[in-house]
């Protein structure tokens, strides 16, 4: 029974120290990981999440060591903490990571579908609020540098990011509007079309003069004919600029919308500090 009970403590320490290490993994390194699935290029990853699962698995099995010599759980983390005070990412202290763990389950993860009139203000306050969780968590000196810098790096990832994404949803819509113009021109244009026809046979059997209405629906048609072309060439832009965006996301960086992005969570940012003073 000894045995089996041994076997699923190892299991079930295996299965959390995997969580809780891709937990930290995606604090220190998210930005990273992002920015390389959205094509911005590569950032230098900063956390080797099998060597702090490792060091997970090392601290639990020295837990079950001393269980039956502790009365309580208070006694255990103080023997814990005495043995495990590491200030690297991977090997950091037991007191680091319980604190950073439960940081981390306050610190919510922002959403990038904001128009880029509002992402910057929303980014500004979600730095805001991660600095002050992470600035009250009681991490050691060491850490709180490093974590600070995980979320000033989390917020430019986040920009950029956000940034793209917007636009990119923006390129697509406006896409698709165009086509529903170009659409509902067209039909008009064959509508039209159907009626000079009728008018021509009308013209042809009756002496009716039909002359006014022709000379008004041929006025229309080559108007939407106009309209028609500068839709197309407007789609032809769009599609252009949505594939440059595609192939290049760095662009975002120099475009319009990153700098209003930017000059929002600049003004924002300032702001919250001075409510804070």
């Amino acid at each position: 029974m000894l045995a089996m009970l041994d076997e699923v403590y190892d299991e079930t320490v295996q299965e959390k120290a995997k969580q809780l290490a891709s937990t930290f993994e995606y604090f220190f390194d998210g930005s990273s990981k992002m920015e390389a699935s959205y094509r911005f290029g590569s950032k230098e990853e900063v956390f080797d999440e099998k060597t702090f699962m490792n060091h997970l698995v090392e601290i639990a099995n020295e837990a079950k060591k001393h269980i039956g010599s502790v009365s309580s759980n208070d006694q255990l983390e103080n023997k814990l903490a005495a043995l495990f005070q590491g200030d690297s990412l991977e090997k950091m202290g037991y007191r680091d990571i319980k604190n950073l763990s439960a940081a981390l389950q306050e610190i919510p993860t922002p959403s990038l579908w904001a128009k880029t009139s509002n992402l910057g203000s929303k980014l500004a306050d979600w730095n805001e609020r991660a600095e002050n969780i992470l600035q009250s968590s009681d991490l050691s000196v060491t850490l709180k540098e490093k974590v600070k810098k995980a979320v000033a790096d989390s917020t430019e990832t986040y920009k950029k990011v956000g940034t793209y994404i917007q636009t990119f949803h923006t390129y697509r819509q406006s896409i698709e509007e165009k086509f529903e113009e170009l659409r509902k021109a067209q039909l008009e244009i064959e509508r039209i079309e159907k009626q000079l026809e009728e008018i021509q046979k009308k013209m042809n059997n009756e002496k009716i003069d039909y002359m006014s209405f022709l000379t008004t629906l041929l006025e229309r048609q080559q108007s939407l004919q106009v309209t028609s072309k500068g839709i197309v060439d407007s789609l032809n832009v769009l599609k252009e600029e949505k594939e440059k965006l595609v192939n290049n996301p760095s662009i975002i960086l120099d475009s319009t919308e990153y700098r209003e992005v930017q000059k929002n969570y600049e003004n924002s940012k300032k702001k919250n500090e001075a409510l804070d003073n």
